[in-house]
């Protein structure tokens, strides 16, 4: 389980778990102080305990989703077309669409294997390839830039 994801969890369970002492307590006082209407009003607020497990089990799903993905950014800075763009992972590849001169090009992506991201396109012919992510992980997205100017050394802002 990644570390947010987890971390999520635990704040979760310690909440409910304070929750819980805490109706725990109310139950007991009001028992014993003769307080009218408690077991009702316990039962309201243990079924307000209780519906929040759902709710927040789909926030932290949402978070750790939106917290996976890598953000690919494209400048060409060039005069050219760059063409047959690729980012490739152990064993996959990702297939991005041409950018057109003096334009950018974003995608989100969540890649599914540790370590580094490699990227290859061509610009007049001639096929460049390097690194993207020097090192990706799951559940930790981050965001890159590949600046391609003219003189077709590329640089990548990670």
């Amino acid at each position: 389980m990644q570390f947010a994801g987890a971390l999520h969890l635990y704040i979760g369970l310690a909440l409910f778990g304070i929750g819980t002492i805490s109706l725990g307590v109310y139950f007991y006082k009001a028992r014993k102080t003769g307080i009218g209407g408690y077991k009702k009003k316990s039962f309201k607020a243990l079924v307000i305990l209780l519906a929040n497990f759902p709710v927040a089990a789909a926030i932290i799903c949402v978070v750790i989703y939106l917290e996976s993905f890598h953000t690919v950014i494209i400048e060409n800075q060039s005069s050219s077309i760059i063409e047959d763009i690729s980012l490739s992972e152990r064993g996959r590849s990702y297939q991005l669409g041409p950018v057109l001169p003096k334009e950018k090009y974003k995608k989100n992506i969540i890649f599914k294997y540790e370590g580094s991201v490699r990227y290859s396109f061509r610009k007049n012919g001639v096929k460049y390839e390097g690194i993207m992510f020097g090192y990706t992980t799951g559940g930790f997205g981050a965001t890159a830039t590949m600046i391609i100017p003219e003189s077709g050394e590329v640089k990548v802002i990670e």
